[in-house]
């Protein structure tokens, strides 16, 4: 990832937001989302997807797009705001971000971010769905060997 970018993107602004693309077949929602966005102050969404190897993460400008998948259903944009992960951190302005990586398999495997007040949270990519965290189970840190990068970036208030 290019941390530079992230690093000028995320700088000083606030979380507003949080939206999941979910895939959804006879009404009911089937898993974890496939894409997390992030939706920032100033009108800014950054959507983070699987990548194209593994357990990588790709983070993208703008709001997944919704599908219609036919007769397998159909891919779409649920509102996270209110879930807990998210809802203590909207408004919150973000002074922290590291990406998280897999020492197992020695790739990046998601961000932590670190908001205002202590609030915190993770998204991740183990596989072909992402995950989102307050905190991440010691289970998956200890199994998936997962650490914070040590080039981590805090922002001056």
């Amino acid at each position: 990832m290019a941390e530079d970018v992230l690093y000028n993107c995320f700088r000083s602004s606030r979380l507003t937001g949080a939206y999941g693309l979910f895939h959804i077949y006879e009404n009911e929602i089937n898993g974890s989302p496939q894409e997390v966005c992030l939706e920032l102050d100033g009108g800014k969404f950054f959507t983070f997807r699987t990548g194209p190897v593994g357990s990588t993460v790709r983070i993208l400008t703008g709001l997944p797009k919704e599908k219609d998948l036919g007769e397998y259903g159909e891919e779409k944009l649920l509102d996270l705001s209110k879930n807990s992960v998210f809802s203590q951190c909207l408004g919150k302005r973000i002074i922290y971000f590291s990406e998280i990586r897999s020492l197992r398999d020695e790739i990046d495997v998601g961000v932590f971010f670190g908001l205002e007040i202590g609030c915190c949270f993770s998204i991740v990519s183990l596989g072909d769905e992402i995950d989102f965290y307050g905190k991440i189970p010691h289970a998956l840190l200890s199994s998936e060997l997962l650490a914070l990068k040590e080039e981590s970036r805090s922002f001056q208030l």
